[in-house]
Order: structure tokens, then C-alpha cells, then sequence
């Protein structure tokens, strides 16, 4: 069994008919977004999903044949009919060129009648999430990207989140004095206003 290598940052990995995993390189991975054209991509090697493919043998044996992806030496891989189908299926869904790191591309090339958008290619800014196939990323220091778990430890009590006022995050105890001190200028204002009230009546 031979895995390719994915590591490289000029790597990328599509399909285009859910059964052919593409393994492309990027000739110049800095260049910007909207500039790639796909004289940028050279095709590195193929892996055979399916391995019911008709094609000719001899067409298979000229090109670069690998049986997986094997992530920075070996920080994961992907092999096996089952997994590269199903990365195969996601690929192929969503049009995307992924790099071992996560970075997106989708081609657009069939905008370019339409001289408005100017681009073969779109990089997205959202990245792949390659755990999704089993790949554990948080081994890789390039990539620390973390899912949030929600959820409160059995027997400890739920912490009290600060209070807001006016826009700005206050402590408990500063807004329990402002508190205090509001019901003072309440009472304050309280008698203030029946000692007006006795004036008044008063002067009737």
C-alpha cells in the first residue's frame, strides 16, 4: 500500500466524480486568489476509489497511482474503500480543492464567460474540517483549530455571569453596590418630593 504524502502546502485534494480522488500541486501556493488559472495546477498523482474503475490499465499505469492520504508523515491518514468514498462523495458535493492544512478552493471556471468576476478559482475563508474523516488535527501545531463542548460538571453549581450596565461587563459586588447606592438617590428623591408637597400644600 502507498500513501501520498499530504504535507505540502502547494498540495491539494478534489474530485470531480466521486469515485477519482485528484491530488493537484500549486505551482506558487503565495499568489493571490484571484489570479490562479488553472495553468497553476499540475495533477501529482490520483487515487482510485472505486476499484471496479473501467479504465484502461495502461492509462492508470502513466499516471500516479496511490491507495490513501497520509497526513504530515504520519499525524493521520485516510485509506480504505469506505473512507476515501465518503471524502471522495464530500468533495465532489461541495467542489472544493483542500490542502492538508484545511485551505479551500473552489473553481469557478465556469464564470468566466461572465467578465464581471474576473476569477477561476474562489478561496474560501471557512476551513476544511479534515476530523470530520478521522484525521486528528490537534497533533498538528500548523492547525490548532478546537470544537467547543458546552456543558456543567456534575454536582458544581452553574457560575453567575457578570453583569452588564450601560454596555460594560461589571463584578457582583460593584453592581450590587450601585444597586445600593440607586435605592439611596430613590429614598432621596422620595422625600425630597413630599417635602415639596407639604410646601405646597402650605401656601394653598
Amino acid at each position: 500500500m502507498v500513501l501520498f504524502n499530504f504535507k505540502s502546502d502547494k498540495h491539494f485534494v478534489t474530485s470531480f466524480d466521486k469515485t477519482t480522488l485528484r491530488v493537484c500541486e500549486l505551482s506558487d501556493p503565495t499568489i493571490h486568489p484571484c489570479l490562479i488559472r488553472k495553468t497553476h495546477w499540475r495533477e501529482a498523482g490520483s487515487i482510485i476509489v472505486d476499484s471496479d474503475d473501467d479504465r484502461d490499465v495502461d492509462d492508470l499505469a502513466e499516471e500516479q497511482y496511490y491507495d490513501g492520504l497520509l497526513f504530515f508523515d504520519g499525524h493521520g491518514k485516510i485509506d480504505g474503500r469506505e473512507a476515501l468514498t465518503k471524502l471522495a462523495q464530500h468533495l465532489t458535493r461541495l467542489g472544493l480543492m483542500v490542502s492538508p492544512g484545511g485551505y479551500c478552493f473552489q473553481d469557478v471556471t465556469e464564470l468566466r464567460e461572465h467578465k464581471e468576476f474576473g476569477i477561476h478559482y474562489l478561496r474560501l475563508n471557512d476551513l476544511f474540517n479534515w476530523s470530520h474523516h478521522g484525521v486528528d488535527m490537534s497533533r498538528i501545531t500548523m492547525w490548532r483549530r478546537l470544537e467547543l463542548k458546552y456543558g456543567v460538571p456534575k454536582h458544581k453549581k452553574i457560575p453567575k455571569s457578570p453583569s452588564m450596565v450601560g454596555g460594560a461587563i461589571i463584578s457582583k459586588e460593584k453592581y450590587e453596590e450601585l444597586k445600593r447606592m440607586l435605592n439611596e438617590k430613590k429614598e432621596e428623591l422620595k422625600k425630597v418630593t413630599t417635602e415639596m408637597d407639604d410646601e405646597i400644600q402650605k401656601l394653598r
